[in-house]
């Protein structure tokens, strides 16, 4: 699954404070979006140097059926902090 869906959210959010006068916030969530491309290029990044034959086994250690990617501690609310 990609991640790119957050740039999306991310840019509407960024859309919605400048058009409603929330300047620092538009600032702050464009930091927050390139933030968000780099760390999504990297994972895609190590994503390429891990692909090759897989025995069946989780690609990561640890990984097991319904466990996702967002380790965020918020249980999967997606708390914004």
């Amino acid at each position: 699954m990609t991640h790119d869906w957050i740039i999306n959210v991310l840019t509407d959010l960024r859309s919605f404070s400048q058009r409603n006068g929330l300047d620092a916030l538009a600032e702050r969530l464009e930091d927050t979006i390139r933030v968000a491309e780099t760390e999504i290029a990297g994972r895609k990044a190590d994503s390429d140097e891990d692909a090759g034959p897989h025995d069946g086994e989780a690609s990561r250690a640890g990984a097991g059926p319904g466990d996702t990617d967002d380790d965020d501690g918020a249980g999967g609310a997606g708390r914004l902090h």
